[in-house]
């Protein structure tokens, strides 16, 4: 059905990847300008003082810590922003930034990893997935295409915790 950022998909998709199946919640279906647009939103965080939770409680894994995310007008498009860090290994983090529409959805619009896996011909170096209009429009995770090798000058740290 059309509205004004694409189609909407009601249906729940099941991908299968050679590694694992993923059941994945479609959204609407977005075209690179849109998710472009929504990734370059001037955003500001509305809770700066998040704290740091491991996961999982019993035995922590990683620890992650998240920001609510907002435009410069509090009535626009809300984010989620997320910091990872595995516990027991430093090149194995993760943060990334997710739009949140009013209809309960969530898109995430990019994650950035460490240097901690391979993927295709990008091997142990950080890298960035992207939201593409091509993932979402076949049922994908949006973020699954488009690695991007990403040249790291200075280290990307995860401050101690807090």
């Amino acid at each position: 059905m059309p509205c004004a950022l694409g189609t909407l998909r009601r249906s729940d998709v099941q991908v299968s990847d050679a590694s694992r199946s993923e059941n994945i919640v479609a959204t609407k279906l977005y075209t690179d300008a849109e998710l472009a647009e929504l990734r370059s939103m001037p955003k500001r965080v509305t809770n700066p003082n998040a704290r740091w939770t491991e996961k999982p409680t019993a035995s922590p894994v990683h620890r992650q810590r998240s920001f609510k995310v907002r435009t410069a007008n509090e009535t626009g498009p809300r984010f989620e922003v997320y910091l990872r860090q595995n516990l027991l290994d430093q090149a194995d983090f993760s943060c990334g930034i997710a739009y949140l529409p009013l209809d309960g959805s969530r898109l995430m619009l990019a994650r950035y990893n460490g240097p901690s896996h391979e993927h295709g011909d990008i091997a142990y170096l950080p890298h960035i997935h992207r939201a593409t209009a091509t993932a979402i429009a076949a049922g994908r995770k949006p973020e699954r295409e488009r690695l991007i090798r990403q040249t790291v000058t200075t280290a990307w740290k995860v401050p101690p915790h807090a």
